[in-house]
């Protein structure tokens, strides 16, 4: 039984080396067959010095193209004599593509060339074979139409006229010529006005793009001309997309962004969505009616994504927040194993949430080291009540900013903290943690805070977890009266500081006001805890 097995692993290594031999033969005919077939373009031959062969020159007639078959026969015939016959008419569809892979667009394009197989094997396995890399492809409206295109090594640039450039056909013939065999990785339209027309032709023109965009932005662009659902079309089946980026949107209306779009296949599959500043015809600022009846796929997605994962940095911007929302956020949320780094809410409209739910939102669905919020509207005074920042997650964060705070009417809103809330968070307590900064726009403080502040720092008995960096912007004029507690290092028309030394350990806290100079009421306080010596 052992000598059988061992005669079959022979004859299995002598068949393995006459299959090893066969394939370097092979691979060493295909070398020669496409370097003497591409140089025929230029009616050169180069020889293989390994075999002898000498530099001639091909002189076919005009009435006949060069005898591709006969250039291989010669060649293989010194290459490979009694061994084995090859015609280049019989090499295998599968190794000609194979060697077709390893070329770039511009390479094929010149083989197309060459002779009727080779131009109709590429064109049939046009999808397999490598694309020429778009880099960066620009539909700008610059009092003309421009549309660019950038590889890594070419650019072309093309005008025309901005009239009905929807209709464009010479437009969309370079468009079409452009993309054919190409792959976009960026594309940016900026400035256009939409049509369904003009969809319609960018639809035919990326109908053959082998594969999806990496990145699309789309830039002030205007859609007073197209209607919703072909909006929806556009970025969800025409322009799909592994990351989307849109600002600056006009001429908008709440059905171009409603729930719909999301919807959309390849909205849904995206890896970044990124919507800011739309507005409507009339300028006013679209929020996005996502509707009560909170999507379910999209809270599906969302649990899915935060699946054994931890967020660093979490943005929702241009949200409107309800209750039910937050609920379906919390339940996203509630086995994430460590704190959200930082926390961005940009624009978000709180309009139809509560007060008591906002305040859980922040302070227990979403803990986080730092919290950013900026161009809140629909608030009320009770959404940055002193309610908000006696949430733990609130008081226990590292940084805390809120800026530009509107209501409903789009009035600025005051944050009603008074001074004893402001204080116990600036100075912290013992079962804090160590905080660093806090940014408010507005507070609303006696005229006697920085002064209470600053007697509070001479003689606190523990200031471990004080925050190191508080600004107040929009805040009432301060009057403060220097005492052995307080010292005023300089005065001037727009900026006056002062500093006191904590009796207990030495550090020194630097309060400065700045005013504008133009008759302002109000100030900008700044408190800098300088470091240990």
């Amino acid at each position: 039984m052992a000598g059988n097995e061992e005669t079959s692993v022979h004859i299995l290594q002598e068949r393995l080396a006459i299959l090893e031999e066969q394939n370097q033969i092979y691979l060493q005919t295909i070398n020669t067959l496409s370097s003497e077939l591409l140089t025929t373009r230029k009616r050169t031959v180069f020889s293989n010095p390994d075999v002898g062969m000498k530099l001639r020159k091909i002189e076919p007639t005009c009435s006949e193209s060069p005898n591709h078959s006969a250039i291989f026969q010669e060649s293989t015939s010194k290459l490979l004599p009694n061994k084995v016959e090859l015609d280049a008419a019989h090499l295998p569809i599968e190794i000609l593509v194979l060697l077709f892979k390893y070329l770039r667009r511009d390479d094929l394009d010149r083989c197309r060339r060459v002779c009727h197989q080779w131009n109709a094997l590429i064109q049939e396995h046009s999808r397999n074979l490598p694309h020429r890399q778009i880099m960066l492809l620009k539909l700008i409206d610059k009092n003309h139409i421009s549309l660019e295109a950038k590889t890594l090594v070419h650019k072309k640039k093309y005008s025309f006229s901005i009239e009905e450039y929807d209709r464009n056909n010479e437009f969309f013939s370079k468009l079409k010529k452009l993309l054919r065999n190409s792959m976009v990785k960026r594309l940016i339209i900026c400035n256009l006005t939409f049509t369904d027309e003009f969809v319609r032709r960018l639809r035919e023109a990326f109908f053959n793009q082998p594969a999806q965009i990496n990145r699309i932005e789309l830039l002030a662009v205007n859609l007073m001309r197209i209607s919703p659902d072909v909006f929806h079309r556009l970025l969800g089946q025409v322009l799909k997309a592994n990351q989307y980026f849109v600002d600056g949107v006009r001429g908008a209306s709440e059905d171009h962004f409603s729930s719909a779009l999301f919807d959309q296949k390849g909205v849904k599959e995206a890896e970044d969505f990124t919507v800011y500043d739309i507005r409507s015809v009339d300028n006013d600022e679209i929020a996005l009616e996502l509707g009560n009846d909170v999507n379910n796929e999209f809270f599906s997605k969302l649990k899915k994504l935060l699946r054994n994962s931890t967020v660093k940095r979490l943005i929702i911007c241009n949200l409107t927040f309800t209750d039910e929302f937050v609920r379906r956020l919390r339940e996203a949320f509630f086995n994430q194993p460590a704190q959200i780094n930082r926390i961005e809410l940009l624009a978000v409209n709180l309009m139809r949430i509560s007060p008591d739910v906002f305040h859980r939102l922040l302070g227990q669905v979403l803990k986080a080291n730092q919290y950013f919020v900026d161009g809140v509207r629909g608030a009320s005074e009770d959404h940055f009540s002193s309610a908000l920042f006696d949430q733990k997650g609130v008081k226990e964060a590292e940084d805390f900013t809120v800026y530009d705070i509107r209501s409903v009417d789009n009035d600025e809103i005051a944050l009603e903290l008074g001074n004893d809330v402001l204080l116990d968070l600036i100075f912290g307590s013992k079962e804090m943690p160590e905080r660093n900064s806090l940014y408010l726009d507005s507070p609303e403080v006696t005229s006697s805070f920085l002064e209470e502040c600053l007697k509070k720092f001479f003689n606190a008995e523990n200031i471990d977890r004080m925050l190191n960096h508080v600004e107040f912007a929009h805040c009432r004029e301060q009057n403060v009266a220097t005492t052995r507690e307080i010292t005023l290092e300089y005065e001037h028309p727009i900026q006056i500081e002062w500093s006191t030394i904590n009796q207990r350990t030495g550090r020194v806290l630097e309060a400065r006001i700045s005013r504008n100079g133009d008759g302002d009421n109000f100030c900008h306080l700044t408190l800098n805890l300088q470091p240990i010596n």
